[in-house]
């Protein structure tokens, strides 16, 4: 590892052209004296402390970025130790933009091209994940909640009945499909075609282009349809007894006119 740093112009020393005296032999003497003493009171190389032998890391300082380096490939470049905590107070850039840390109107937090993960080590949560269009500015989706995973009152205003049931049901159309990337099949709704059904069931993204369908609001569709098959089975069942009554007359009446008929 080798240390970089910029050099500063100093001025040369050199003798008068207009003069080429020399020396005198007190001059001299006194000079090799100042040399002697010079060497004499230096430390060597195995008396400085440790701190000023060791090896320095690769800094290379210009106006405006600092670069932290290795000069041998493939070599781990270490910040701090496991005790020492490393505060960024700045924006962090990993990868050239494919992930950075930053803050926002909402705290900031991460923002990445992919998310990947390794393994979930825990147990499941019944809090399920959602994506949303990025609220504070940020060019990006949202990781958060859905919206029933906090379902409490203190979290909502403006409330407002919604109907939609079996209207919205009967108007989906179900597909099976096939993913462009990686051609695995796939069933699912169509975002545009639910749009146009009912927009809460939508999100859209940075660019408010269509995204995506909202499935587990699709369950508050489902209520309300089970509620209106379930009123609709309840009127079934009157119409059945009403009928079966006036069978149960009927019959009656029959009856009581074949005994009048009979002798």
């Amino acid at each position: 590892m080798n240390l970089y740093k910029t050099t500063h112009d100093g001025k040369s020393l050199s003798n008068n052209s207009g003069r080429s005296g020399r020396l005198s032999g007190l001059a001299w003497f006194a000079f090799l004296s100042l040399l002697v003493l010079t060497a004499w009171s230096a430390p060597t190389f195995a008396q400085r402390p440790r701190d000023e032998r060791a090896p320095r890391p690769t800094t290379t300082t210009t106006t405006t970025t600092t670069t932290i380096a290795d000069t041998q490939t493939g070599n781990p470049v270490v910040i701090g130790t496991s005790a020492q905590t490393v505060q960024i107070p700045g924006k962090l850039n990993v990868g050239n933009g494919r992930m950075e840390v930053m803050s926002s109107a909402i705290g900031g937090g991460v923002l990445a091209t992919n998310l990947y993960i390794r393994q979930l080590n825990q147990t499941g949560s019944p809090a399920h994940l959602c994506w949303k269009v990025a609220p504070d500015g940020v060019q990006g989706l949202l990781l958060t909640t859905c919206t029933t995973s906090q379902s409490s009152l203190r979290y909502k205003t403006d409330l407002q009945p919604f109907m939609g049931g079996l209207d919205l049901i009967t108007r989906l159309k179900p597909y099976n499909f096939a993913w462009k990337t990686g051609g695995a099949r796939e069933i699912g709704l169509i975002a545009e075609d639910v749009n146009e059904v009912e927009p809460l069931l939508t999100f859209r993204n940075s660019k408010d282009e269509i995204e995506g369908v909202k499935y587990e609001n699709l369950n508050v569709v489902f209520i309300n349809a089970f509620k209106e098959q379930q009123a609709q089975i309840d009127e079934l069942r009157k119409m059945v007894k009403t009928q079966q009554d006036l069978l149960k007359q009927q019959a009656q009446q029959i009856d009581w006119l074949k005994k009048l008929a009979s002798p």
